[in-house]
């Protein structure tokens, strides 16, 4: 299912360097993970602070992860990572959508 983009709202902030394109090989590929999990941070301001709800999705694809996780914001902003273990079995996330509200500003990817 394709997410409705009228109802995304596309985050520009500090935290998220402008786009670059650029040609590669894709014969420097590898690996692969055909069925990533994803994680959902939603978030909003409390108390001065922040509230934050956290999930873990088995998702087909990351156009389901998104139109998931617009349909369970609540209106709080939310992050989505894809996860990605490593050889010892400790997680690792890359971030595919939307900025993290607490992260602090950086000039270089």
């Amino acid at each position: 299912m394709i997410p409705d983009t009228t109802r995304l709202t596309w985050l520009r902030s500090d935290t998220v360097p402008p786009m670059q394109a650029h040609q590669v090989d894709p014969r420097d590929e590898g690996w692969e993970v055909k069925s990533p999990l994803y994680r959902v941070y939603f978030s909003r301001p409390r108390n001065g602070g922040w509230e934050s709800d956290e999930r873990e999705l088995d998702a087909a694809d990351v156009s389901e992860a998104i139109c998931w996780a617009e349909e369970n914001s609540d209106g709080r902003d939310y992050v989505l990572y894809a996860v990605v273990p490593d050889e010892g079995g400790r997680v690792g996330l890359i971030r595919m959508y939307g900025s993290d509200p607490t992260a602090q500003p950086q000039n270089s990817r």
